[in-house]
């Protein structure tokens, strides 16, 4: 309800979604009240930013959509700082910027380096956190040596990594991906975890001598070790233990997120989540999400135009789209460009 002077004057829907408010509708009995009600949606976000919410969109005043109103309508909200976007009116800590998703994907193709935008490997290990497949490879690398090879000459170990594959990665990326799960251990992961990095590496069946708690408690602690990223097979079939983290889990949570833009370069925070497997929780994201818009890493805006999601994307990115990718090429599941795409 609108009260005004104890009088209702009027009606809001207002509704709480994907990291903004949304005013469904807005209806007044009064026009002349339009700019006093717009000033007060001010005071509404006040209390909704403590929320996390610094974005309003309204999408329908006084039974009209907001893409058929008259322009002294428009004004009233334009003059408060809105701006109209995709036939809605918002207002907020974002850009007003839009683009195809033919931009946006070109976007992400560009910062994944297709077609071959890394010199070796190991370059493509350093800045995409780790390969997959051979097939990830092809796709980036100039030069190429066998994934399995590296791995023999310890230059890579194959980890489960964010989003939770396989994969093949450094100890350094294994460490940070290991802490950003933070993995709850119980007694038995913890003495397992603990008698592995003590002796360095294990065997499987010297796993299983040297444990006190049976062969399928073992297997099963030794299993959930693997998923939270503690744990890994060297090229023989040996346990080893992945190093520590310096970092606190807060810090390497957001280094993964940092990465993540870095290697795809726009996602909504319902896909950020889906592709890390929900390895993180919302809350948490969003609010890593508005320290890296505080660094001015990231802006947000409804950059999609056929979606509208809020996007957030790097900064650096916005002066250079528009640049449509060109050719072709073709994707394995065992890619995680696959994984990023799947909803489309």
């Amino acid at each position: 309800p609108l009260l005004h002077g104890g009088r209702l004057i009027g009606a809001l829907e207002k509704w709480d979604m994907s990291g903004l408010v949304e005013i469904r509708a807005l209806d007044l009995e009064e026009r002349k009240l339009l700019p006093q009600v717009v000033d007060s949606l001010d005071k509404v976000m006040e209390y909704q930013v403590m929320n996390g919410l610094d974005v309003t969109r309204v999408t329908e005043v006084m039974g009209t959509q907001v893409g058929q109103l008259d322009g002294e309508t428009l004004g009233v909200f334009i003059e408060r700082g809105f701006h109209l976007v995709n036939d809605f009116l918002t207002k907020g800590s974002l850009v007003p910027d839009t683009f195809s998703w033919e931009e946006l994907l070109s976007l992400v193709l560009r910062r994944q380096g297709i077609p071959g935008g890394y010199e070796t490997v190991l370059d493509m290990v350093r800045s995409a956190g780790g390969i997959r497949s051979e097939a990830e490879a092809v796709l980036r690398c100039r030069v190429r040596v066998p994934l399995k090879k590296m791995q023999e000459q310890r230059l890579l170990e194959r980890v489960n990594v964010i989003p939770g594959y396989m994969t093949y990665t450094n100890m350094e990326l294994a460490s940070l991906f290991a802490r950003a799960k933070s993995q709850p251990l119980t007694e038995d992961m913890a003495r397992i975890l603990e008698m592995v990095r003590d002796k360095n590496s294990l065997g499987k069946e010297e796993l299983y001598d040297l444990s006190t708690v049976g062969r399928k408690v073992t297997q099963e602690a030794v299993r959930s070790l693997h998923k939270g990223g503690y744990l890994y097979h060297d090229h023989r079939g040996r346990v080893r233990a992945v190093p520590e983290s310096d970092l606190d889990v807060r810090g390497a949570r957001k280094e993964v997120i940092r990465r993540m833009f870095l290697n795809f370069g726009v996602f909504t925070a319902e896909n950020l989540q889906r592709y890390m497997m929900s390895e993180f929780p919302m809350r948490e994201i969003r609010e890593i999400l508005a320290e890296l818009e505080g660094e001015g890493f990231l802006v947000k805006g409804f950059l999609d135009r056929d979606d509208d999601s809020l996007h957030w994307i790097l900064s650096e990115e916005r002066d250079v789209m528009g640049q449509l990718f060109e050719g072709g090429f073709v994707l394995t599941m065992a890619d995680n460009l696959y994984h990023y795409l799947r909803p489309w």
